[in-house]
C-alpha cells in the first residue's frame, strides 16, 4: 500500500510537472518570404496563421473560416490601418476557440473578406495578432523557428540583459531611437517585410519610416546615401542604434503611414535576423531580443553599395553599375 501511494504520488508530481513544461510549435516560412506561419485549429481545421505583432487583432480569411464552420456574429466599425495605408470601415468578427499546440484561446476573429477587404493572402490562412499573443508567454528561437508557449513565466524567461526591450504602448510593442534629427517611436511588426530588388541584389528594409522623418534623415548626408528604386525612396544609414545596440549599414524605405498615429516608424521582419531569440513577457508586457549579431546575410552587401555611392559622390564619377554584382573569374 505504501509503494502504491507512493507511485501514485509521482505520478501526479510528474504530470504536473508535464502540464507546466512549454509547448513548442515548429513555425514555418515559404520561400524568400521570412515571416513566421504558426499553425493553428479551430473546431478540427488545420491553418497556418501569419504570427504578426503588428496586429491587435485575430482575423481569418472568410473562404477559411467558411470551411471551419465560421459565421460572422458581431460588427463594428473600425480603424483599419496597414503599413501603407489607412481606412476606416466595417469588420465582422465571430467568436471561435484558437488552438496553438496544447493551448486553447477564446477570440473574437476578424472575418476578412467577408464584406470588407483587409489583406491579401498569399501562402497563410489568417493572421495571429496580440489578442491572443499577449495572454501567454512565449520564445521563438529565430534561429531554429520554433515556438514555445507557456502559461507559467519560470518556463519561458531565463536570462537577463537583454540587447533590445519593447516595451507596451497603445497595444503594441514600441522602442525609441534618434535618427538623422528625427525622433522615432518604432513599434516591433513581425508580420511586416519590406522587400525590394536593386539590380542583381534583393534586400528587404529593417526599418520603415513616415515620409516626414525620411526627408530628415535625407539631410544627415555624412552618415547616409538615398537610392531610389521604383516607387520607393530608400536610405541606407552607416548605423542605427537601437536600444543596446548599433546595426551596421541599415536599409530603410518610406512605406510607413503614421499606423497608429503614436507612432512614426516599424522595424520589420529582417530586423530581427540579427538576434537568437525573442521573448514575451505577459506579466510585465514586453518583449525582449537576445544574441544579437551585428552581420546579416545582406549586411556585406549593403556597405559595399554604401562605400561605392559615397566614392562616387565624391570623386564626382557616374555611379553605373553599382547595383550588379561582381562578376567571376571567367575560368572558375
Amino acid at each position: 500500500m505504501y509503494r502504491l501511494i507512493i507511485h501514485v504520488i509521482s505520478l501526479l508530481l510528474l504530470g504536473g510537472c508535464s502540464e507546466q513544461m512549454p509547448q513548442q510549435v515548429p513555425l514555418n516560412t515559404v520561400a524568400k518570404d521570412l515571416r513566421f506561419l504558426c499553425p493553428v485549429k479551430i473546431n478540427g481545421h488545420t491553418l497556418n496563421f501569419l504570427l504578426d505583432t503588428g496586429s491587435t487583432l485575430t482575423v481569418i480569411n472568410n473562404p477559411q473560416a467558411l470551411k471551419a464552420g465560421l459565421l460572422p456574429t458581431d460588427s463594428c466599425l473600425w480603424r483599419i490601418g496597414l503599413v501603407e495605408r489607412i481606412w476606416i470601415d466595417s469588420i465582422y468578427t465571430s467568436t471561435a476557440t484558437v488552438e496553438i499546440a496544447n493551448m486553447s484561446f477564446q477570440s473574437e476573429i476578424v472575418l476578412d473578406n467577408y464584406r470588407t477587404h483587409i489583406h491579401d493572402y498569399q501562402n497563410y490562412d489568417g493572421i495571429l495578432g496580440l489578442d491572443i499573443l499577449s495572454q501567454i508567454y512565449w520564445m521563438i528561437d529565430l534561429k531554429k523557428n520554433v515556438l514555445s508557449l507557456s502559461f507559467s513565466k519560470k518556463n519561458i524567461l531565463k536570462e537577463i540583459n537583454p540587447d533590445v526591450t519593447f516595451e507596451w504602448m497603445n497595444n503594441l510593442f514600441y522602442t525609441k531611437t534618434t535618427l538623422g534629427g528625427s525622433n522615432l517611436n518604432i513599434y516591433l511588426d513581425t508580420g511586416c517585410l519590406s522587400p525590394t530588388k536593386m539590380g542583381d541584389y534583393e534586400f528587404s528594409a529593417e526599418l520603415a519610416i513616415t515620409n516626414d522623418a525620411l526627408y530628415q534623415c535625407e539631410k544627415d548626408t555624412a552618415r547616409m546615401v538615398s537610392i531610389e528604386a521604383g516607387d520607393h525612396l530608400y536610405i541606407l544609414y552607416d548605423s542605427l542604434n537601437i536600444d543596446k545596440i548599433n546595426i551596421p549599414y541599415t536599409l530603410i524605405d518610406n512605406t510607413f503611414h503614421n499606423n497608429p498615429s503614436d507612432f512614426n516608424a516599424v522595424l520589420t521582419r529582417r530586423f530581427l535576423d540579427h538576434f537568437d531569440y525573442m521573448i514575451h513577457d505577459a506579466q510585465e508586457k514586453k518583449i525582449y531580443l537576445y544574441g544579437y549579431n551585428s552581420h546579416i546575410s545582406q549586411t556585406e552587401d549593403l556597405g559595399e553599395i554604401h562605400l561605392k555611392i559615397r566614392e562616387g559622390f565624391r570623386k564626382g564619377t557616374v555611379l553605373n553599375g553599382i547595383f550588379k554584382k561582381q562578376e567571376q573569374n571567367e575560368n572558375k
